[in-house]
């Protein structure tokens, strides 16, 4: 059936605002995010200079329905882990932060057994949930890296000795730096009152079945070293506005994916200003 003959004007309705939704919630950027990791570095860096640097176009309508709905999982699955007695399930919490600046928001924290446990959502396709995506891992492993030392930082504060189990009860005291279990936000009391190692946990759920496949990850001091590197390397070609240099091809993924035949073929916004139009 042809698609042109089948539009109606609520169809077209919904194609405009789902771009306009979309277009609402870009903003120039102004800071690194953790999920930026393993993307391309020039990419990111244009969208720290979008005047001199405009992308090729907006998205079309299905590509921000697909945005929205990646956004909508969260929130319905965190929805279901916030319904278990005794998981302690906080969703949608700023990640801390040090001198980079890189910002992040997990989309939950909970305990399972007092055991501290990060959680992040994924909207995927079927054929990509044989394993997580090493973006992904790295993502997770920087909220869990930044928490570590926000933890290790709060129990000196409070004279805590590594290890030492401790409570609401235990925490009713003013810190050296006079925090207070009353002026702790829910991120500072989680890491205290939890135990053992900080550990993450990758879910993914199918976007044409909803299955879902889960994945843990495990804290690793060389490559949250590596992650750490690749933000300090956008970091100081933002400050300098020097265009990084990348090594990839114009036919591939992450500059184009699929084909000119296929719904699901698309480029980077920046396709252009990279390679000039050009499509091998």
């Amino acid at each position: 059936m042809n698609e042109e003959k089948t539009r109606t004007y609520l169809h077209e309705v919904l194609d405009k605002q789902s771009v306009l939704a979309n277009q609402e919630k870009q903003r120039l950027r102004t800071a690194m995010y953790a999920s930026d990791f393993s993307s391309c570095l020039r990419k990111c860096w244009f969208q720290f200079f979008p005047e001199q640097y405009p992308s090729d176009g907006l998205i079309d309508a299905r590509t921000a329905r697909i945005f929205e709905n990646g956004n909508a999982v969260h929130t319905r699955l965190g929805g279901y882990l916030k319904r278990e007695e005794g998981l302690d399930f906080h969703d949608e919490l700023d990640v801390p932060r040090d001198e980079l600046e890189v910002h992040g928001r997990c989309d939950g924290i909970c305990r399972v057994n007092e055991q501290a446990i990060v959680v992040e959502f994924k909207s995927i396709n079927k054929d990509e949930m044989g394993e997580p995506k090493s973006e992904h891992i790295g993502q997770v492993l920087w909220y869990i890296g930044m928490m570590r030392i926000l933890r290790q930082d709060l129990r000196e504060d409070f004279g805590l000795v590594e290890g030492e189990m401790v409570d609401e009860d235990d925490l009713k005291f003013e810190s050296a730096s006079g925090r207070t279990w009353e002026t702790m936000s829910v991120m500072e009391r989680w890491l205290l009152t939890t135990q053992g190692e900080i550990k993450g946990e990758i879910i993914y759920e199918s976007k044409g079945t909803q299955e879902i496949t889960a994945f843990s990850v495990e804290f690793n001091e060389s490559s949250f070293k590596e992650i750490r590197l690749w933000f300090e390397q956008l970091k100081w070609h933002v400050e300098n506005k020097e265009m990084p240099r990348v090594n990839y091809y114009p036919s591939k993924f992450p500059c184009s994916w699929g084909s000119e035949f296929k719904k699901n073929s698309g480029k980077c916004q920046f396709y252009g200003r990279c390679w000039g139009g050009k499509t091998t």
